[in-house]
């Protein structure tokens, strides 16, 4: 659940660049700090969201990896 909630909002974040950048250009050219701006921030910002997708990814599908695991899951004979 929380996958698929991190994709969904990582996705909209990342669709939404090129959509406020035709709309809202001024609010994605508006300096921070130095050459820093909105539109840069927006950027940076998808690279910790891409990094805990892959975080809750990598936990969830850690379980998979486990040897007793595995042997209850072909005990069960749902294996194919």
């Amino acid at each position: 659940m929380i996958i698929t909630f991190l994709v969904l909002v990582t996705f909209i974040f990342f669709f939404s660049l090129p959509l406020l950048n035709s709309l809202f250009p001024a609010v994605m050219k508006y300096q921070i700090a130095g050459s820093f701006n909105i539109g840069l921030l927006w950027v940076i910002l998808q690279y910790p969201l891409g990094a805990a997708v892959a975080w809750c990814y990598a936990k969830k599908m850690g379980r998979y990896d486990d040897p007793k695991w595995i042997t209850h899951y072909l005990a069960r004979g749902k294996a194919k």
